[in-house]
């Protein structure tokens, strides 16, 4: 991560959230300065990979932690720590979790003219393969905005896979165990033309 990830977090506390976990996947020593302002933050709780396992795994340490660790609580999201999501929409999607008890997925509006090509391309490609062959009708199945209601964390850690396939791996268990799942529309901020994108 960079700086971003220290806006992100101060978004986020300034709109109420006051426990947020942050996953160090192996960053490395020339990430230090950033993780060590991370853990001065009193509503953040830095979990730490001491080698790079994946984004997957990523996930589900913070989902094991929030099971083990945090009982009161009765959703969790995960949002990218690199400012693509809005605080706003992870306030949304947070919201329309606690009050559906559903798994919400945020989605992008890939109409919109500003989407990054091969974004809009990579998306269309997986929805027409999740609708032709499991059924799914999903506007958005590479957004890595989304929230769990806790009741259903513990079957969503059975899913495979430990880097991006872990997020697709996960659609497919939510769909054959019929957990229930909404999806909430979001704004994006696409980063230098979502070159990073791991499609």
């Amino acid at each position: 991560p960079d700086d971003k990830i220290l806006n992100t977090l101060a978004e986020l506390i300034k709109a109420g959230f006051s426990d947020i976990l942050v996953v160090n996947d192996g960053s490395g020593e020339e990430f230090s300065s950033i993780f060590n302002a991370v853990k001065k933050i009193p509503e953040c709780t830095l979990l730490v990979h001491p080698e790079n396992k994946g984004k997957g795994a990523a996930l589900k340490t913070a989902f094991r932690y929030f099971l083990d660790n945090r009982e009161d609580q009765v959703c969790l999201v995960a949002a990218d720590a690199d400012g693509q999501h809005l605080t706003k929409d992870i306030v949304a999607v947070a919201t329309a979790c606690k009050e559906q008890e559903k798994v919400v997925l945020g989605v992008r509006d890939f109409t919109n003219p500003n989407v990054p090509a091969r974004s809009k391309s990579g998306n269309q490609i997986t929805c027409t393969v999740f609708r032709l062959f499991f059924g799914m009708k999903i506007q958005d199945t590479q957004t890595g905005l989304r929230a769990f209601p806790r009741k259903y964390l513990e079957e969503i850690l059975e899913a495979k896979g430990d880097r991006y396939e872990y997020e697709t791996n996960m659609l497919f268990l939510i769909n054959r165990k019929n957990i229930p799942m909404t999806e909430v529309q979001i704004d994006t901020v696409y980063i230098e033309e979502n070159k990073s994108s791991h499609f």
